[in-house]
């Protein structure tokens, strides 16, 4: 399967005790992907450590689709978490967006823009299909 990750998602990835098994199953069971957004985010970051880490993960990264009118309601603050929803959304191959933000789980349900997931939503899924609890 195939996720676009929002960048609060890195987070959780990097902190969880999972997180060696993932890393080592991207690509084979599931594959991340991202956009500049995400990208530009992470570069930013002031810890390095963190930053390293983010940056170790694999993921492709994919063009941000610009949000059609109808769904921008001069809402600049959540602007670019909303290209990322559109962006999932319109890309058939991505199967869900994986976020921890409300507000954009919330839009998304408003709006009707395709599956979104949590990352324990995500973490639930991927002990089923790894087979065991790896890590654990």
């Amino acid at each position: 399967m195939n996720f676009l990750i929002d960048t609060n998602i890195f987070d959780e990835l990097i902190a969880d005790e999972l997180f060696p098994d993932i890393f080592l199953d991207a690509g084979r069971i599931f594959n991340f992907y991202s956009t500049p957004i995400q990208e530009k985010e992470i570069e930013q970051l002031q810890d390095e450590r963190k930053k390293k880490l983010i940056q170790s993960i694999t993921r492709t990264v994919i063009p941000a689709l610009d949000l059609p009118e109808r769904f921008y309601h001069g809402d600049a603050k959540h602007l670019n978490d909303y290209q990322i929803a559109w962006t999932a959304y319109v890309n058939k191959k991505i199967a869900a967006l994986i976020t921890n933000d409300k507000n954009l789980i919330t839009w998304c349900k408003d709006n009707d823009l395709g599956i979104v997931w949590t990352y324990q939503q995500f973490i639930t899924w991927y002990l089923n299909e790894s087979g065991t609890p790896k890590g654990i």
